[in-house]
This record gives structure tokens, sequence and C-alpha cells, in this order.
């Protein structure tokens, strides 16, 4: 179609009160992208109600202890670097071999009339900024063994069964915030006997 005299379009029709053209441009298909937007929310809220389910009801309950002496009344769980000394606990990880470390994050503490696999002897402080590597190395184990022949029964120190260790924290980051080595005697099996 033409106007009258003109030549045809090279590209085409063209547009205008003559031809009209194809008509509107049609809108592109809807995406649903509020849809996936929605399931992915909802996952990830559902993600975070686990997490602080778990962070609520993973840890357990804190052992009740005494107001008097501070002794553990009844069980519960607590992280292995708030453990006191003369706390008795059950690990979930058996003891290392000596000479050896294990990762360990919480415990079981328990009354020590209770079956108990290990008992704190002492805690021990250190400066904030002495290296956890140098403690590690060269400080603690001797300051844990001045411990055992000061508080642990002659008995114990001399029956195999008994393993005397200790419990650091995990990297420097940690030590900044808890400068403080648990010895600890551990048995292989649960026990009754009171280690101090």
């Amino acid at each position: 179609m033409t106007r009258a005299g003109q030549p045809p379009h090279p590209y085409g029709p063209g547009y205008g009160p003559d031809n009209p053209g194809y008509g509107p441009v049609p809108q592109p298909p809807r995406r649903p992208k509020r849809t996936l937007r929605r399931v992915l929310l909802a996952l990830l809220g559902f993600g975070v109600l686990l997490v602080v389910a778990a962070m609520i009801f993973g840890k357990g309950t804190a052992p009740t202890r005494n107001v008097t002496d501070g002794a553990t009344e009844k069980a519960g769980t607590l992280s292995a670097l708030d453990l006191r000394a003369g706390d008795c606990y059950n690990s979930k990880q058996l003891p290392p071999e000596p000479g050896s470390a294990q990762p360990i994050s919480t415990v079981e503490v328990v009354p020590c009339t209770s079956g108990h696999t290990a008992q704190v002897v002492d805690k021990v402080t250190y400066k904030v900024t002495d290296s956890l590597a140098d403690v590690r190395a060269t400080r603690s184990g001797a300051d844990c063994n001045t411990a055992f022949k000061a508080k642990v029964q002659p008995t114990v120190l001399n029956d195999a069964k008994f393993q005397l260790g200790l419990i650091s924290p995990r990297d420097e980051a940690t030590w900044l915030k808890h400068p403080v080595i648990a010895c600890v005697v551990a048995h292989p099996s649960t026990t009754t006997t009171l280690l101090k």
C-alpha cells in the first residue's frame, strides 16, 4: 500500500493514519518473580527457624548448682570452657591418646556422686598477652602437673586407668576471650570415684 504518487517504502509499509502497521506491541510474558521470591524467603525463614531451634534446644539445659559451694546438683550441658574446678562431667568424645589433642566443645556436667568420665582438678588463668602456643608448649603441662600433685589422690595418680590431661581454647581468638586452661583427670569408662 502506497500513497498515490509515491514509490513503495524500501523497508516495508510505514505507520501512519493510512497504515496502522502491526498494532500495539504485546507485553512480554510475566515471569513468576514474586512467587519465586516468596518461596525463597519462606525457605530462608524456615532455615533460620531451624538454626534458632537448634541453638535453643541443642545445647541442653545448664546444670543446677548448689548456691553455697557451686557444686553441681542436677546434670546439664556446658561449654568445655565454662567448666569449674571440681566439676565432674561426661564427654561425648573418648579421652585422646597421651600426647595427642582432640577437639571438645560441650560436655554433660553431672554431680560427682553420679557416674562420670572426667573431673576438672583445677583451672589455671593466664594473661591475655600470653601466647596460646607458648602456654600449650611450655607452661600448661607443668602448671597442671603441680595441680595434680597437690589435689589428686595418690591412688588415682598411680592408677594407669586414669589419664591426666587439659582442656585449652582451640584458637587464638577464643584464647583472647578465655585465657584459661582446665586441668582434668579422665577415665575411659564411667566412674563414681572422687578424684580430689
